[in-house]
């Protein structure tokens, strides 16, 4: 008996998914993140689409734990820069975010994260979801 039926399998297997860099950027506790919002949509920038101040956007601001800003770049850029290294992608999207934030002050450590499935979509259509029973 097959676990999935051949329309399933095709469903699943137009399913398209697109990539993403986000970047981590860590700072000592006291340090201050001075813009007036605790997320933004970037719409009219190559790299950069998204930027969130986390503990702001969480409402866990406290004195004793430092800030951390999060950034997600746009599909396109994902896309280009999939197959390249993080450690040669970071400067890139370090470079655009100074632009967008030319006050922000130097991080106390940065993680850069690959996400070669970010989110499914794309202009083929998938299932959304599906529901799979386990078979005794």
């Amino acid at each position: 008996m097959a676990v999935i039926n051949k329309s399933q399998r095709q469903q699943l297997e137009s399913v398209s998914y697109s990539s993403r860099y986000a970047l981590g950027l860590f700072y000592e506790a006291g340090t201050q993140i001075d813009v007036p919002w605790a997320a933004q949509y970037i719409s009219n920038n190559p790299c950069i689409r998204f930027i969130s101040i986390d503990n702001k956007k969480r409402n866990i601001e406290s004195p004793d734990i430092g800030p951390s800003v999060v950034v997600h770049t746009s599909v396109s850029f994902g896309k280009e820069y999939l197959e390249w290294d993080k450690g040669k992608v970071q400067p890139l999207i370090l470079d655009q975010l100074k632009e967008i934030m030319p006050d922000l002050p130097k991080p106390a450590s940065i993680k850069c994260q690959k996400w070669r499935y970010s989110q499914a979509g794309g202009k083929k259509s998938h299932p959304g979801q599906m529901i799979f029973s386990k078979l005794s």
